[in-house]
């Protein structure tokens, strides 16, 4: 039960079916033993909690989540949730929307394995998986070459897709139609090495400047930063960028009407050696 908690978008929602659930599962665990465990001194307070009287405040947080027995990615989740509900401003609703993104995103999201590398080896193979996103998808590599601008061979296509299907991103439905397992990907900090990370990128940096000429200018959005900085803020500098990075998948993660399909990349490359 406590691997739906990203179903919620709030923290007394979340906690109250937790409840239902462990009193269905545990006959006795009344509400007085709960607020035992929590070290509540009033036996109804966590009712007013759960009924929206009372705020469920840090400390509550913090006491839940550990008797609930969270883990790293879902505490996040459930206490950017606490922060969304009692944000008092405009400014902190933001944060904590921004911060229930990034772990959204990473609730959502499966490390690959050895046996992956092929996938990432090479520039187009989870490009070609995202095209199942879309609406009008075809399990065909004549419809793959068609969405990806003819940038790839039939042949190429074709070992994508049967790839994909035996790594379990994608699968037939009983009624025969393609789907995306709907898996978030992290490659992670083991499998995504120095040599296959430099061949994936050069030959995705490869393919959009042959495409930058022939693409719709109105449709991009082309920024480079030129910044100094402190040496010993570049480790910061990375983690805002991928926390950018997970917020946005976690903006789109439930995607359901898509119809195109982008990249959008960000790199932080140091110059001066």
């Amino acid at each position: 039960m406590i691997e739906t908690v990203i179903q919620y978008t709030k923290a007394t929602e979340f906690v109250g079916a937790w409840i239902e659930y462990k009193q269905t599962k545990r006959a006795g665990l009344s509400m007085r033993r709960l607020c035992e465990l929590l070290e509540l001194k009033s036996p109804s307070y966590l009712k007013l909690v759960l009924d929206g009287k009372r705020g469920l405040t840090s400390d509550l947080g913090e006491k839940l989540s550990s008797l609930m027995g969270l883990n790293q990615d879902q505490r996040e989740y459930f206490f950017a949730l606490i922060e969304h509900e009692s944000a008092s401003d405009e400014k902190d609703r933001e944060r904590a929307e921004r911060a229930l993104l990034r772990s959204r995103r990473r609730l959502r999201t499966e490390v690959f394995i050895e046996e992956q590398l092929e996938l990432v080896s090479t520039w187009y193979h989870l490009l070609v998986r995202e095209l199942t996103f879309l609406r009008d998808f075809e399990y065909s590599p004549e419809y793959v070459v068609r969405k990806l601008g003819e940038r790839i061979t039939n042949e190429e296509a074709a070992r994508s897709l049967d790839l994909l299907a035996k790594q379990g991103l994608i699968a037939k439905s009983e009624h025969g139609v393609w789907y995306s397992t709907d898996k978030v990907l992290d490659t992670g900090d083991e499998v995504f090495t120095r040599a296959v990370m430099q061949r994936h990128h050069s030959e995705t940096l490869k393919t959009w400047s042959e495409s930058l000429a022939i693409l719709n200018p109105d449709e991009q959005e082309l920024g480079l930063l030129h910044i100094p900085i402190a040496s010993e803020k570049i480790p910061e500098l990375r983690k805002r960028i991928r926390d950018f990075q997970d917020e946005l998948i976690g903006w789109l993660v439930e995607e359901k009407e898509a119809d195109r399909l982008v990249q959008v990349g960000t790199y932080l490359i140091p110059f001066d050696r």
